[in-house]
C-alpha cells in the first residue's frame, strides 16, 4: 500500500473531535408569589403553600436519562460534553421523584452551543435561553 492511501484511510484528531455543547442552570429565584393568574386558577392558598414548599425543595434534572442533576434555590448545574448536533430530552422531576415537566433542547434550533435553564417564577415554568456571551454559566438572556 502507498502512503497516500495509507493516510486517507486514517482518521486524523479532527475526526474524533466532537464540538461539545453546554447547558447549565443558576440557583433559581422564589419572590414568594403565587403565579400569575392566581385568583382566577381556583386553588386555595393551601395550594400554593404546597407548591412553594415543593419549589424550596428543589428539582432533579436528568439529561437523556441520565444521572440527576440537582437544583434548588442554593445549587445550581452545568453539564459539559452534550452533542449540540443532537436532539436531547431534559426531565425536570421534584425532590421525591414525581415528573413534573419534559423539555425538548436541540442546540442547533436555538442557535447556541452554550444555553441555561432558568426557572420564571412569575409564571412558575422552565425555559431554555441562550447564555449572555462570555459567560460560564449566567445570566441567562432574557429576551
Amino acid at each position: 500500500m502507498d502512503e497516500a492511501t495509507t493516510n486517507a484511510a486514517a482518521p486524523g484528531p479532527e475526526a474524533d473531535e466532537r464540538p461539545a455543547a453546554r447547558l447549565c442552570a443558576k440557583p433559581y429565584r422564589l419572590s414568594g408569589t403565587p403565579g400569575k393568574g392566581a385568583g382566577r386558577a381556583g386553588k386555595t392558598a393551601a395550594d400554593y403553600a404546597e407548591a412553594t414548599a415543593r419549589l424550596r425543595r428543589g428539582f432533579d434534572v436528568r439529561v437523556d436519562g441520565g444521572e440527576p442533576l440537582r437544583w434548588t434555590t442554593k445549587q445550581g448545574f452545568e453539564l459539559d460534553g452534550l452533542d449540540p448536533r443532537k436532539r436531547h430530552t431534559i426531565v425536570i422531576s421534584t425532590a421525591k421523584g414525581k415528573r413534573i415537566r419534559e423539555l425538548k433542547l436541540d442546540f442547533r434550533a436555538r442557535g447556541s452551543d452554550d444555553l441555561c435553564l432558568a426557572f420564571n417564577d412569575f409564571y412558575h415554568t422552565w425555559q431554555l435561553r441562550k447564555l449572555r456571551s462570555g459567560r460560564r454559566c449566567g445570566p441567562c438572556v432574557t429576551r
